[in-house]
C-alpha cells in the first residue's frame, strides 16, 4: 500500500500558487499534516481526496493515477472534510444509512457497520436524535462515523478533533493509533498534542511549499540540537560552539533553520530559535530574548511555520 504525491502543484491564478512542487511518498502510518491557515494543507487534502485536480505533479494511489482513475482511491478512501455539513432532519442512522447508500455499501452490511460505528463514536444513545439537534461536537463524530463507514485504507481527516471535549479527544487519538497498522491516515490538524500523541511522521508545510518531513524524534533532535548551538552562540561559549559544529546534529540543525528561515521569514526564524532556546536551555528563557511572549516547551511550536497559530 502506498500513496506518492509527486511534485504536485495548484494554481488559481496567474499569481497564486496554493501548493508548488510538493512530493511525499507515504506508507502505512499516520501523517500529521501541520502549517498555518493558508499553508496549502486543505488545498492537497482535497487533491489527495479526488475532489480537486492539481495544475502540475501528479499523484499515484497503489501506482494508479489518481486523476485519471479517481475511482481506483474512491473506493478505499475516507475522507472528513474541515467544514462537515448535515441534513438537520435526518437522525445518526438515517444520515449514515444515505451516505453508506452512496458510497456502494449493502444495506445490510451498511447496518452492522453503522452500529459498530456509533458505538466507537460514543452516540449509540442519541442515534434516533434529529442532527440539528446535535452539538458542534456530537455532528464532528458522525463525521468521524462517516469517514469510517467503508474502512478506509486512505483516511484523510481535516481538524477531526475541533469541538470534541478532551475524553472524545483521547478516545480518538486512540482509534486513529489503532487504524493506523493497516491503512494510511492523514491528520491534519493545529492541536499539536493531536499530532504528538498519534503521529508516525511529520510533514510540515508553509507557503504552499514542504518545509520538513521526518518522523517526529528526527525533528526533535534537530530542534535540541538548534538549540543547543544558539545557547552557545548567545553565551559567546567558543569552545561549545565549535564542538556544536563538530558533532552529528550540527547539519540537521542548520538544515532546519535555513528552511524555517527560508519558508517562513526571518522574524518567525527568530521566534524558532527562541524557543529551540527556551527547550534546550534552563528553566527561565535568557533576558531580551522574549520574541513570543510566554515560552511554550511543546517542541512543535519552536516550528516558525506554525507559531503563527
Amino acid at each position: 500500500m502506498k500513496l506518492e504525491i509527486r511534485g504536485v502543484g495548484k494554481q488559481y491564478d496567474a499569481k497564486l500558487w496554493a501548493l508548488r512542487g510538493l512530493s511525499l511518498e507515504l506508507a502505512p502510518g499516520v501523517l500529521g499534516l501541520l502549517g498555518p491557515n493558508g499553508a496549502g494543507k486543505s488545498t492537497l487534502m482535497r487533491i489527495l481526496a479526488t475532489l480537486s485536480n492539481p495544475t502540475e505533479g501528479q499523484v499515484f494511489w497503489n501506482g494508479a493515477d489518481i486523476a485519471r482513475q479517481p475511482e481506483a482511491l474512491r473506493r478505499t478512501l475516507g475522507y472528513l472534510p474541515q467544514d462537515f455539513g448535515v441534513y438537520p432532519n435526518l437522525n445518526a442512522v438515517e444520515f449514515l444509512e444515505y451516505l453508506a447508500a452512496v458510497k456502494g455499501i449493502p444495506a445490510a452490511s451498511a447496518r452492522r457497520r453503522i452500529d459498530e460505528l456509533l458505538a466507537l463514536v460514543n452516540l449509540t444513545d442519541a442515534r434516533k436524535r434529529p442532527l440539528g439537534g446535535f452539538s458542534g461536537g456530537m455532528r464532528q463524530r458522525v463525521g468521524i462515523a462517516q469517514a469510517l463507514l467503508n474502512d478506509p485504507k486512505l483516511l484523510i481527516v481535516d481538524e477531526p478533533t475541533a469541538g470534541l471535549d478532551p475524553v472524545e479527544r483521547v478516545r480518538f487519538r486512540n482509534l486513529l493509533s489503532e487504524l493506523s497498522g493497516e491503512r494510511i491516515v492523514i491528520l491534519s490538524t493545529h492541536i499539536v498534542s493531536d499530532v504528538a500523541a498519534t503521529a508516525t511522521d511529520i510533514a510540515i508545510v508553509s507557503r504552499g511549499r514542504l518545509v520538513a518531513h521526518a518522523a517526529p524524534e528526527a525533528l526533535l533532535a534537530a530542534l535540541a540540537g538548534l538549540g543547543a548551538g544558539v545557547r552557545a552562540l548567545l553565551a559567546g561559549d567558543v569552545a561549545h560552539l565549535f564542538a556544536w559544529a563538530a558533532g552529528a546534529m550540527f547539519i540537521p540543525a542548520l538544515a532546519l533553520a535555513l528552511a524555517l528561515g527560508v519558508w517562513s521569514g526571518t522574524s518567525k526564524l527568530f521566534e524558532g530559535l527562541y524557543t529551540a532556546l527556551w527547550y534546550a536551555g534552563p528553566a527561565q528563557p535568557t533576558p531580551g530574548l522574549d520574541f513570543i511572549g510566554a515560552p511554550r516547551r511543546t517542541w512543535m511550536f519552536a516550528c516558525p511555520a506554525i507559531t503563527s497559530w
